[in-house]
């Protein structure tokens, strides 16, 4: 389904369009120098290593090729796609003009099995999971939440709680809701979300690349009153949301098996690197319990 206004394509499920507020339609009417008329997709990507060898090929037959995503609205781009793939963006596909079809499919026929090509998430031996942080390096206000965090790899947890707000985002009114006088509003707890995992990832940046000095802490209740998360749709947050997202989990994943251990100062209390990365996923996950029990009953 599209929205007639501003072309975006929605999910199945989805009726309107909240941000131009239209019914959506089930096709788009061809535009006048709409670069998507007239493509053919050539190749599904769902590999994210194989995507720059496409790139590669593609370009140096100088065939002019489309890329596009499925985020929570589409990414159209001639000649770029999207970074590493993970829980909202899925597989990449490759469009050409009509015309070069079958030149463009004949070149990529040459590439190897997806299957057979290491993904970009995979890591060489230097790199690994993070472990579980130990009791001490977190804030002990934090170890109820982190309690409930599962398993021994703080991205894989990430994107597991990631994969949770997307999915509940998907399904909310625009619509003020709260559970109770002097509460955050739905949309306030996500832009909390938002600026919280911006600290959190710096944080552990600092900390990681060895930071001596202590960091400071941050009044949350401060912050959401200071800008008006109620004045923009859930779209738009759950867009910047999985765009933070992306950016903290390409961080992680950089990270060698001593950086996680690397130990700091933050906001009075020792963390390292994986713990600040597990407090990350339990503090969203006790937002989203939060969310579920109080304001969506």
């Amino acid at each position: 389904m599209f929205c007639p206004v501003c072309a975006s394509e929605y999910r199945e499920g989805f009726t309107h369009c909240n941000d131009c507020d239209v019914d959506l339609v089930e096709q788009l009417e061809p535009q006048a120098g709409d670069p998507k008329a007239g493509l053919v997709k050539i190749y599904e990507a769902g590999n994210a290593a194989v995507i720059p060898m496409i790139e590669s090929v593609l370009n140096s037959a100088d065939i002019e090729f489309m890329t596009r995503s499925e985020p929570i609205q589409d990414l159209f781009g001639w000649g770029r796609f999207g970074s590493n793939l993970n829980y909202a963006i899925g597989p990449i596909e490759f469009y050409v003009r009509e015309e070069a079809a079958d030149e463009a499919r004949a070149l990529l026929q040459a590439l190897p099995e997806p299957d057979s090509v290491p993904d970009a998430g995979e890591e060489p031996a230097s790199r690994g999971r993070s472990g579980r942080p130990e009791d001490g390096e977190f804030a002990s206000y934090a170890k109820a939440d982190i309690d409930f965090v599962e398993g021994d790899d703080a991205i894989a947890a990430l994107e597991e709680s990631g994969h949770q707000v997307a999915e509940l985002l998907e399904s909310m009114p625009d619509e003020r809701l709260t559970y109770a006088p002097g509460k955050w509003t739905l949309k306030e707890v996500i832009g909390h979300l938002i600026d919280d995992e911006r600290i959190f990832a710096y944080r552990a940046l600092c900390v990681a690349r060895g930071e001596p000095r202590a960091l400071p802490g941050f009044d949350e209740n401060a912050y959401v009153r200071a800008t008006e998360f109620e004045s923009r749709s859930i779209a738009s947050l759950a867009a910047e949301h999985d765009a933070v997202r992306r950016a903290s989990i390409a961080f992680f994943a950089s990270l060698t098996r001593d950086e996680w251990m690397r130990r700091g100062t933050v906001n009075e209390y020792e963390a390292s690197v994986r713990g600040l990365a597990f407090h990350m996923a339990g503090h969203e996950l006790h937002h989203l319990r939060v969310l579920r029990e109080k304001y969506l009953r």
